[in-house]
């Protein structure tokens, strides 16, 4: 043989060690440490050593250095079977195999090999003879066996093939992508099993051991799986009778986001998956897919997927999970879960659902319309002249219609409630006004029982808050409501104190206490149920629907709060709410007991209403289909001195609308031919291009959440629901119409020393509206109004400036925010006019009809000016206020 050719070998048997060395460095830096990934580590640096020492082997000039060099490749050899086995073993997940025992008896027989080896010369019990030789060129060697060499030859041999028949076993058993992996391992330790049993058995050419070269191609077929198809981190995760028997879809992602596995149930997810996809990305093979693409991209841990295929539209849920070693994620695996049924059902809930309040709206309407005419009527019987007897019927009347009203009420805020449909306003609140408010609401309920109703609000709870005021003071009627109901003599407490608190939130707690029948304890956890009540005995003796706790814990729970209770039998009970509220920018000081006159709550204050309206001039067009409720109408407003037009439908009040002017219309939602919101939008259309706007009161017995949001999108101004009542009729009437000629008379009344107050200041502040906001005594009232009127002053100039800016670049959401503000704090010092003004602005921005803004900012400005001049009068003359009285 060329000794060229002998230093090529050696050359390749270099190569081969080196590359040993560095993919069993590979794995020790890759992979987590544990059996498997040990025993490769050491079968690639055994493998090395071997190679390394028969590279010299090959070359070597004498036979002592032939000797010393074949020790040296012999020293790691009979190890590498054993790695191998214990490798595979890991591999197959039949690691619970390999203990200190088996692991201890594996290496026992390749150590008796070593000893058998280096002592040979002593006892030839390994090689019974060795024939060193040298050529000339090349030194090799003669061995006969013993049968102990045999036994070793033997055990390394049934190692190595252990370790193939698992491999084989698991082959049939998992995946295509992990098959890749083991057909690599496979072949790749298979060629130099094939070269080591040529040289065994005396086959290979001059001598030679092939295995040392073959080393090379071992490493190159192992790099592929240990590197592309992260050979140890993913190991099979089950065999084909579970991994291929699950119903959820399974996709495995190696880092790059390529395919390297699925099951058989993520085909009939993604039929795009098929077999030579593996080892693609999966945004070429899945790209048609694109929910599922960004959850890989962005590493969303769930999301929802729609897939259509032949006209079968499916759903399935698509679970991210990242797969971790001990140096970072490696890969992703996707499960995937069909949620057709799922999807299909909430959609079939959702439509019930929808249909529910549907009808509940069908229903209140139907309620409400009746109730109006009950109600109504009923209030006009009781001031004419009657009999004592007389008025007990019709009080009994006006009583349990009340209470049946009530009780409509109540289910349709729980039905809200329960739909998800309730949201929540968030605006400036005051604590002390809002627990005055329900005192004063009850008072004379609890005189009329002997009991006394006291308030209590922390010193510490001097900040104005934000939050949803109509909701709060709702929750706190419920529960002094009940409180005074379940009292037959005592008293009943309501209290509100600071409980804990940061730099943007307040957690207030309030609490109602009183000393009535008390309730016990195992009531007590079904209480806030819906239709509960203390006892069975409870809605005989004391009325209700056991809704109200209901929908107060609900209420409390959307608000972010908790509600709780304890009760003592024959002692009395205390019922306490926590509620969080953000802290508000407005100065407490400023603001004191202001109530938004646009809130809708069934306890609100209304701002504005001052005493009652008389002798009110101005046209009206009533539009109402239902008789009764068109008699109704009619008689009040007459009553209040108002020319009343009666139609019946919408298409009799456009042709109404053409042929005369009216000061307000008031306009029913439902009607034939043409409902109150078409009317509404053919009136407004009609108005486009002119300055004329009619305000518009939507009057209505639908009163489900987004029935008053439809209202103003119509293009209607205010809202009421049926049954009508005279006070929301006159505090509407007193919104939108300039107040009876009658106050201006008493105004030119006051005295010459008070001149410099107008006669027409009234009709820019209403002063009644502001002594009731305020609810000072008199000889307060200067002191406050220093306070109050400059901080408006300055406040609404800001807010001014930035609507004058957001008209001249047209822009309707700023338009809407400012015209918010200016409306909310405008009519809370009384200027309802103009705050009526700024609500007309906010709902064109809202609605973005902001192409003849102009023409109505320019009568907003010019009513800001008169209330800017009759505040600035008033606050020389505070005195004038107390005038009104005399």
């Amino acid at each position: 043989m060329d000794i060229h050719i002998l230093y090529f070998l050696k050359s390749l048997i270099f190569l081969s060690s080196l590359s040993a060395f560095l993919i069993g460095f590979y794995a020790y830096i890759s992979y987590p440490k544990n059996i498997g990934v040990n025993a490769y580590i050491g079968l690639a640096f055994s493998s090395s050593l071997y190679a390394f020492g028969y590279a010299f082997v090959i070359t070597s000039k004498s036979i002592a250095e032939y000797q010393f060099w074949w020790n040296v490749s012999f020293l790691a050899s009979p190890f590498i079977p054993v790695f191998w086995l214990m490798m595979i073993t890991h591999y197959c997940r039949l690691e619970h195999y390999l203990n200190k025992k088996t692991i201890t008896g594996l290496f026992i027989i390749p150590t008796i090999t070593l000893l058998l080896f280096y002592t040979n010369g002593y006892h030839h019990l390994y090689f019974s003879a060795l024939t060193f030789h040298f050529d000339g060129l090349i030194s090799f060697v003669e061995k006969e066996r013993t049968w102990l060499n045999l036994i070793c030859i033997t055990y390394m041999n049934l190692c190595l093939l252990a370790g193939f028949l698992l491999l084989i076993r698991l082959h049939s058993k998992v995946g295509a992508n992990y098959r890749k992996s083991i057909n690599y391992m496979f072949i790749g330790t298979l060629v130099p099993a094939i070269a080591n049993i040529a040289y065994d058995v005396g086959i290979t050419p001059l001598h030679l051991d092939l295995v040392p070269v073959s080393i090379c191609f071992a490493v190159l077929m192992h790099a592929i799986p240990l590197a592309k198809y992260h050979f140890f981190d993913l190991t099979p995760v089950a065999h084909e009778q579970i991994f291929d028997s699950l119903r959820e879809g399974v996709i495995i992602l190696d880092s790059l986001d390529r395919i390297i596995e699925f099951n058989p149930a993520a085909t009939s997810f993604l039929p795009h998956l098929t077999a030579d996809k593996l080892g693609k990305p999966i945004k070429e093979v899945l790209g048609d897919y694109p929910p599922l693409i960004g959850q890989v991209d962005s590493g969303t841990a769930e999301t929802d997927i729609k897939v259509t295929i032949d006209q079968r539209t499916s759903y399935f849920s698509s679970c991210l999970s990242p797969i971790h070693s001990d140096h970072g994620q490696v890969g992703k695996a996707l499960l995937l879960s069909d949620i057709t049924e799922k999807t299909l059902a909430i959609a079939k809930a959702e439509k019930a659902n929808l249909a529910k309040s549907d009808f509940l709206a069908m229903m209140s309407h139907e309620i409400r319309t009746p109730m109006n005419g009950i109600i109504g009527m009923n209030d006009l019987i009781l001031e004419t002249t009657m009999t004592e007897e007389q008025k007990q019927y019709a009080n009994v009347i006006q009583e349990s219609a009340g209470v049946l009203l009530n009780v409509i009420n109540d289910i349709l805020d729980f039905s809200k409630v329960e739909s998800g449909k309730l949201d929540l306003e968030i605006i400036d609140l005051d604590i002390n006004e809002t627990v005055t408010s329900i005192a004063k609401l009850f008072a004379n309920k609890a005189a009329e029982k002997g009991l006394t109703l006291s308030t209590s609000v922390s010193p510490d709870i001097r900040h104005m808050l934000r939050g949803d005021p109509s909701r709060l003071r709702q929750i706190l009627f419920n529960l002094v409501s009940n409180a005074i109901k379940f009292t037959n003599s005592g008293q009943v407490a309501l209290n509100a104190v600071l409980k804990s608190s940061d730099e943007t939130r307040w957690w207030i707690e309030f609490t109602v206490t009183d000393t009535g029948i008390g309730i016990e304890k195992e009531t007590i956890a079904h209480l806030f149920t819906p239709f509960v009540q203390a006892d069975t005995s409870t809605s005989r003796m004391f009325g209700g629907t056991g809704l109200g706790l209901a929908i107060s814990k609900k209420l409390v729970n959307l608000m972010g709060g908790e509600i709780g209770v304890s009760s003592e039998i024959g002692k009395g009970s205390t019922f306490w709410v926590s509620i969080p509220f953000e802290l508000s920018p407005t100065p407490a000081s400023a603001l004191r007991a202001m109530v938004d006159h646009n809130s809708n709550g069934d306890y609100d204050c209304v701002a504005g209403t001052g005493a009652p309206l008389q002798n009110i001039t101005g046209s009206v067009l009533l539009v109402e289909d239902n008789e009764v409720n068109q008699k109704l109408a009619q008689v009040l407003l007459s009553k209040l001195g108002l020319t009343v037009t009666v139609v019946d439908n919408g298409m009799l009040a456009i042709e109404a609308t053409m042929e005369k002017e009216f000061d307000l219309i008031f306009m029913d939602c439902q009607m034939p031919e043409l409902d109150g919101f078409q009317t509404t939008q053919i009136i407004r259309e009609a108005e486009t291009g002119t300055t004329r706007h009619v305000p518009i009161i939507a009057m209505t017995a639908m009163a489900m959440q987004g029935d008053r949001e439809r209202c103003i999108q119509a293009g209607m101004d205010d809202y009421l629901t049926k049954p009508l009542h005279k006070n929301q009729l006159l505090a509407v009437i007193e919104r939108w119409l300039p107040p009876p000629t009658q106050a201006k008379s008493q105004l030119q009344t006051y005295s010459s020393a008070r001149s410099n107050i107008s006669v027409g200041d009234s009709s820019v502040i209403s002063m009644d509206a502001l002594r009731e906001l305020l609810g000072l005594p008199d000889d307060e009232m200067a002191l406050f109004l220093d306070a109050l009127i400059p901080t408006y002053v300055d406040e609404s100039q800001r807010i001014m400036n930035d609507l004058n800016d957001a008209v001249e670049r047209l822009d309707a959401e700023a338009i809407e925010k400012a015209s918010h503000a200016l409306k909310s704090s405008s009519a809370n010092i009384g200027a309802i006019n103009f705050s009526t003004l700024c609500a007309r602005m906010e709902q064109l921005g809202r609605s973005r009809q902001i192409d003849n803004i102009n023409t109505i900012f320019i009568n907003l400005k010019h009513s800001y000016h008169e209330v800017i001049a009759t505040l600035n009068r008033l606050l020389q003359n505070p005195s004038f206020m107390m005038a009104n009285e005399e």
